[in-house]
């Protein structure tokens, strides 16, 4: 499953993101944004604080609503979920948690009530993994050579694994199923489709009651940026993924454009300060 970490610093009180760097994703699930003529605008959105239940088990943060450039009518339906180093956009009403170790920053967002593990798992989640500690530099290494082989070389992987003999390697391969379009040599969308393996079910796993793992009855479709630093080839990997029943299955160009800027604009800023 991927694992998290790094800090993808949260919209500022007020704080409108634009799109500027490297990134352009968005999310494949609802085929585009679909706003068609619709008038857009500043808008604002609720800020709603996500009790973090990771090793430091951080209270849920306090904000003002937070602006966003989008239709009033989409924004109407969202709102801004924040943990202490993680921020989204999701549907409005929904519940939110934080996960955080050394290395690992989370924050997943699902339907009010919804069980941990069902026919049906929904939720938008983000997850980031920094290159501070061993664990963190494995992961981004292992993932990274995975899913962005030229950036991430296996000569590259073998000299970090003999310097680093005291952390245990495991497998990292690329799921057949999975529809990928590359945006760059460090940047890549993913679809998992309905009915079949992939990302999207290492996101949001779903079990039947002896254990087993389900496939989804919806697509799952996100991003994974690699964002190389200025002393290690890997210094953060950063992976989004939505899957979004029916009634706001609408809304899954918003939240994925809005993941998009905060990449963008954030994702460099802690390899390179």
């Amino acid at each position: 499953m991927p694992l998290g970490g790094g800090i993808f610093r949260t919209a500022g009180v007020g704080e409108m993101k634009s799109p500027v760097g490297i990134l352009a994703v968005g999310l494949v699930l609802c085929g585009g944004l679909g706003f068609g003529t619709a008038a857009r605008a500043v808008s604002t959105v609720p800020f709603v604080g996500c009790v973090g239940t990771g090793w430091r088990g951080a209270a849920a943060p306090v904000g003002e609503p937070v602006q966003v450039d989008l239709p009033t009518d989409v924004a109407a339906k969202l709102a801004y979920y924040s943990g202490e180093n993680l921020g989204v956009l999701a549907p409005r009403g929904w519940e939110c948690a934080g996960g955080d170790s050394i290395s690992n920053f989370s924050l997943r967002v699902v339907p009010p009530g919804q069980p941990a593990r069902g026919p049906q798992v929904y939720g938008v989640l983000l997850l980031a993994t920094s290159s501070n500690d061993p664990n963190g530099q494995l992961v981004n290494m292992l993932y990274g050579h995975a899913y962005f082989p030229q950036a991430v070389t296996q000569d590259l992987v073998a000299v970090w694994l003999a310097h680093n003999s005291e952390v245990t390697a495991f497998a990292v391969t690329k799921y057949s199923d999975d529809v990928l379009d590359y945006d760059a040599a460090d940047s890549v969308r993913f679809t998992t489709p309905a009915g079949r393996n992939g990302l999207g079910l290492d996101f949001f796993p779903v079990a039947d009651a002896g254990g087993k793992r389900q496939l989804g009855a919806v697509p799952t479709a996100g991003f994974f940026l690699l964002v190389p630093g200025p002393f290690v080839k890997v210094c953060e990997t950063y992976q989004f993924a939505a899957r979004l029943p029916g009634e706001v299955a609408d809304l899954a160009g918003a939240i994925s454009r809005y993941a998009e800027q905060q990449a963008q604009v954030n994702a460099l800023s802690d390899c390179v300060e």
